[in-house]
């Protein structure tokens, strides 16, 4: 058609005069569009990260570089709770008791032994963190910790749990299934609230609200993934 682009518009030659043409573009190669609409269209095409806005290209930048400094961080709360949701209650709740059967203590020993004592050893945990945070944010004890604790999964799968297919009963006593039930959830509430803690505390102060938006996400995601594979450890056992 032979009009040129003026200024961050096309034109398109429709029906009488110049109309401005509904495709934007910044000057450039200019050619005719695929569909042969009389459009001058850009050749080149618009980048869609300089379309955003100048705000929105700042905050992406600001979430990115928050989720660069708590990367290990919000993997590790997400380990943590893969590890605890799919051992709790999949794998707990099915444990009997072998020292009093047909007692009190059998029809007790789920209800006390495993929801009330893990709540009450979890509790403990975060409790702890209000007056000793130790390891350190940049620790490697911190993800050595959170990693060492999917021993928890092959020791409750060798309790008294029942019905069973797979494997065998190795600790048979209910002091071990308690012992490790208290250890269990009192690193569970102990480390995952570190992990929280130090999320908004690796950031600049005003990136601290994006951290701690990031660390709910992963909690969150950390929760999913052990419903999905709690399903997998108890068709193990």
């Amino acid at each position: 058609m032979g009009v040129r682009p003026t200024g961050l518009h096309a034109f398109c030659g429709l029906g009488e005069g110049v109309q401005p043409c509904p495709l934007g573009g910044s000057p450039g190669v200019w050619g005719t569009g695929p569909f042969d609409t009389g459009c001058q269209v850009p050749v080149w095409p618009v980048s869609v990260w300089s379309a955003l806005p100048a705000v929105s290209r700042a905050r992406f930048r600001w979430e990115l570089d928050s989720a660069k400094a708590i990367w290990i961080l919000a993997s590790s709360v997400c380990f943590t709770f893969t590890v605890t949701i799919g051992t709790f209650p999949a794998i707990t709740a099915d444990t009997r008791s072998t020292l009093a059967e047909g007692g009190t203590w059998e029809r007790y020993f789920v209800p006390v032994s495993c929801f009330l004592l893990f709540n009450l050893s979890d509790w403990t945990g975060r409790s702890l963190t209000a007056v000793c945070m130790w390891p350190g944010k940049d620790s490697p004890v911190l993800p050595a910790a959170i990693l060492a604790r999917v021993v928890f999964v092959p020791l409750f799968m060798l309790c008294n749990v029942q019905p069973r297919l797979h494997l065998p009963v190795f600790f048979h006593h209910d002091g071990f299934f308690i012992a490790f039930m208290i250890l269990f959830a009192f690193s569970n509430g102990y480390l995952a609230s570190l992990c929280m803690c130090y999320g908004p505390k690796n950031v600049l102060p005003h990136e601290a609200e994006t951290a701690g938006a990031i660390m709910a996400f992963f909690l969150a995601l950390g929760l999913a993934a052990g419903a999905a594979v709690s399903f997998l450890f108890r068709a193990l056992v």
